[in-house]
């Protein structure tokens, strides 16, 4: 399931000493102009665009959240554009320049995030599809997983170290397999020796690079056999 889209801000800065506008609005409203100031950055902020509706119902519903009269909302807000706290927007919604350059910034920057992931989950894609569509991967797939799990994951002979196995692994094996090289039988004798002697194990990508380029030829082929 997708992520919901993320509209407006948490949380947003509160200056420790108000400007001369938000000063002029407490100094003839009182407590309940700083009341409807803070109450207008609240949802003004919550929204995309920086613009609070303040019109009709929106109109009480802001006074009531002020607790003052929609009276007294009015005559706030009347001063507030006199002094351009905030203007009017042709939506007939009301924000400031202010909000409008923060908002807008914390949307930049959302968008280039979403893009930036958008672009890793693409090169993850097509990196995974690379992989699955190199022949000598793909045609071995059940048998590349087979050799893989031979090969223990914690070397028992030193004290469970981890032998480094990982998906590159997969990757070399199937290159191997399109040589004549008996890769299980290597693998099986490979560990089994190592558990018998006590000799530590390989990382496994050492093992899998130090193989030789060309196969070891089987005794019935040796042109010195015994007959």
């Amino acid at each position: 399931m997708a992520r919901p889209k993320k509209i407006g801000l948490e949380y947003f800065p509160l200056d420790v000493i108000f400007d001369e506008k938000v000063n002029a609005i407490e100094m003839m409203h009182g407590n309940n102009g700083l009341c409807w100031v803070i109450k207008f950055w609240q949802n003004a902020y919550q929204t995309e665009t920086g613009e609070v509706n303040l019109h009709g119902l929106f109109s009480e519903l802001h006074a009531n959240k002020c607790r003052i009269t929609t009276e007294e909302h009015e005559k706030i807000l009347s001063t507030a554009m006199q002094i351009q706290f905030c203007y009017k927007t042709d939506d007939g919604l009301y924000t400031s320049n202010g909000i409008k350059k923060r908002i807008g910034a914390v949307s930049k920057e959302r968008a280039s995030a979403i893009q930036r992931q958008e672009e890793s989950k693409s090169k993850s894609k097509v990196k995974e599809s690379k992989v699955k569509e190199t022949p000598h991967y793909s045609a071995n797939n059940d048998l590349i997983d087979e050799l893989y799990d031979l090969y223990p994951s914690r070397d028992p002979n030193h004290d469970g170290r981890s032998t480094g196995k990982c998906h590159k692994d997969k990757i070399k094996i199937g290159k191997i397999l399109q040589t004549d090289i008996n890769l299980k039988k290597r693998l099986i004798d490979y560990v089994t020796d190592c558990d018998k002697t006590k000799t530590y194990l390989k990382n496994f990508s050492v093992f899998l690079n130090q193989l030789p380029e060309t196969p070891e030829k089987e005794e019935s082929q040796h042109p010195y056999r015994k007959l």
